[in-house]
């Protein structure tokens, strides 16, 4: 009697066992889904604008890829085109695939690299975001945008400390030759480590470059004031 109750308990236990595990195993694959398709809120009409511009896209690549077509920024932007719709509908793994293929048929186009990024953040594949964001600044280090990507990304989900940060900013600065959009992201870093005097002159730099820019002349005069007071 004794070694048929052990027995049960065993059975018991494994059972409950199978089912945190196959209930573990739904909640992971649930995720990987959402990962991979998320819900977009859209209208009727703006959903079937995207769906129809996603058929001429597939329909363009297929008539190219028949041709055997040698004209690849033609393919390249007809994958961009149908990445653009899939990540618009929510279809990231598609949206991943076409920009990809975008990226393969011309490597050194930043443009296929940033919506790579874009689309691996979203999908949460963060390591492989950061080294597309990297690759494009790397094509194109003289443009601000891809700077202020790369910083953004970084202080989302690069985890950096205030002295790799700075170091980052100082890169962006050189690279681009002290673009204003570059001077007012690190005005805004200076400012959140305290440095306000640091901040003041980067924004009055930023305020040589466009000195009919109002927003900046107000932060410049803002810090300003705030440092008469002390």
């Amino acid at each position: 009697m004794t070694k048929i109750h052990l027995s049960k308990k065993v059975i018991i236990t494994l059972l409950i066992i199978f089912i945190a595990a196959s209930a573990l195993a739904g909640v992971y694959l649930w995720q990987r889904l959402e990962r991979v398709t998320v819900p977009r809120q859209l209208a009727k009409e703006e959903r079937q604008r995207y769906e129809q511009r996603l058929l001429a896209a597939e329909q363009r690549i297929k008539e190219l890829q028949k041709q055997g077509s040698q004209n690849k920024p033609e393919l390249f932007d007809a994958f961009m085109q149908a990445g653009a719709q899939q990540y618009g509908l929510g279809r990231l793994a598609d949206a991943e695939r076409s920009y990809r293929s975008a990226e393969e048929i011309m490597p050194d186009n930043p443009a296929g690299w940033v919506a790579l990024h874009e689309v691996l953040v979203e999908r949460k594949k963060y390591e492989e975001a950061g080294k597309a964001i990297v690759k494009a600044t790397e094509i194109a280090p003289r443009v601000p945008d891809l700077w202020r990507r790369l910083i953004t990304f970084k202080k989302l989900y690069g985890n950096l400390s205030a002295e790799r940060m700075n170091s980052l900013y100082l890169e962006a600065l050189n690279k681009t030759g002290g673009h204003a959009e570059i001077l007012v992201l690190y005005a805004r870093f200076e400012e959140e480590q305290g440095n306000l005097k640091v901040a003041m002159d980067l924004w009055r730099e930023a305020l040589k470059q466009q000195p009919q820019n109002p927003a900046f002349r107000e932060e410049y005069e803002r810090l300003q004031n705030l440092l008469n007071r002390k």
